[in-house]
């Protein structure tokens, strides 16, 4: 018997993880913050949603779930945020239910982007200069650009001048970041990298599933559109040696760590040295996630611990409304496709046989329009 399920985080990853949870179970529960649009969709049926955004209400909801279940329910976790909420209630999620894929531990070690660093370094894997906040604050020299990370990302953090991330090219940007981030008292909380320079025409990713350090279903893309500046608005398959070397980098980290469950590794390629930098790792669902399933016709089969028997096939990913936006990001490159290539099509949100979390996006949109 599949243990039931609950989706933690219900973004469009979150979304896209329950629709193919569904392909092979009926019990799924899903838990999410007010804007998370996967909350709507037509698998989790409406006395399985709930809704919780602090430690205090994820257990709550963690224990009225366990009560109706006969056996222990199956965490999945879909976000940043989520990930790190869950981190600091480890003990007391574990009394009542089990965590699908990485431990703990591993989980702990990937999500604090300070250690992962010295982690990577200690594996040789190269990875931009990095910095505490406060030390680079004390520096007498600084080097521009910088870019502005979270250590750990936050449910509800009212102010944010950072974003996902935050790109300072110069003295000035950066003592503009500044004010901001000591107005909200947020120092502690980033980290400061060097920013290597280049368009998004130099930017790829390996996103997959493994079982003990080995892939079970993985892919790397090209991401030249995006929007803002570290989500991705449109990626594609490729197929190069470049793709090699990067997933011969990610699959030797994952199997370093016997990492099991979702494993995306972000890089930039130095176009002056031919350097290959980490940029960042998300051990859990990513925004592209989904054109996994634009890969593996049969991707669900991971989630049963298989191999899909299909794949991966040429694909194009992507998010129509941050596509739309793309043209405002400069550093966005234009996407050269193989036309002897026929490629498949995967979306972030859109599915004809799952219509509400589509329309739903648009009634939140007008809502956020409507309060300002």
């Amino acid at each position: 018997m599949l243990q039931p399920a609950i989706i933690l985080g219900l973004g469009p990853s979150g979304l896209f993880l329950t629709r193919q949870l569904a392909k092979t179970q009926s019990t799924i529960y899903g838990i999410a913050r007010y804007d998370d649009v996967g909350i709507f969709s037509k698998h989790i049926a409406k006395d399985k949603r709930f809704y919780a955004d602090d430690a205090e209400s994820v257990l709550r909801v963690l224990h009225i779930i366990a009560e109706q279940t006969e056996t222990r329910p199956l965490i999945y976790v879909c976000s940043d945020q989520y990930l790190t909420l869950i981190l600091t209630i480890r003990k007391e999620v574990s009394s009542v239910a089990d965590l699908w894929g990485a431990s703990f531990d591993t989980l702990a070690l990937i999500n604090d982007k300070a250690k992962l660093d010295t982690y990577c370094k200690e594996s040789g894997i190269k990875i931009p200069g990095t910095y505490s906040y406060v030390d680079f604050l004390k520096l007498e020299k600084k080097r521009f650009p910088v870019i502005l990370k979270w250590t750990e990302k936050e449910l509800n953090t009212r102010k944010n001048p950072v974003g996902k991330v935050r790109v300072c090219r110069n003295a000035f940007e950066f003592n503009e970041a500044d004010a901001e981030v000591r107005s909200a008292g947020l120092e502690e909380k980033l980290f400061v990298q060097d920013y290597i320079s280049g368009t998004n025409a130099a930017q790829y990713s390996v996103g997959g599933v493994f079982k003990d350090g080995s892939p079970l279903a993985a892919v790397c893309v090209w991401q030249p559109r995006q929007y803002p500046q570290g989500i991705s608005a449109r990626v594609v398959s490729e197929e190069s040696p470049i793709a090699e070397r990067l997933q011969d980098l990610s699959f030797a980290f994952a199997t370093k760590l016997g990492f099991s469950g979702f494993l995306e590794m972000e890089y930039k390629i130095d176009t002056a040295t031919d350097d290959i930098f980490l940029l960042d790792i998300n051990p859990r669902p990513w925004g592209w996630v989904s054109h996994l399933a634009g890969a593996f016709p049969d991707f669900y089969k991971v989630l049963l611990g298989q191999s899909p028997e299909m794949g991966p096939l040429p694909t194009i990913w992507t998010s129509p409304l941050r596509n739309l936006l793309s043209f405002r990001n400069k550093q966005n490159a234009t996407m050269v496709l193989n036309e002897d290539i026929v490629y498949r099509r995967a979306y972030d949100i859109r599915d004809s046989k799952d219509s509400a979390p589509s329309w739903h996006i648009y009634l939140m949109a007008l809502k956020k329009l409507l309060k300002r």
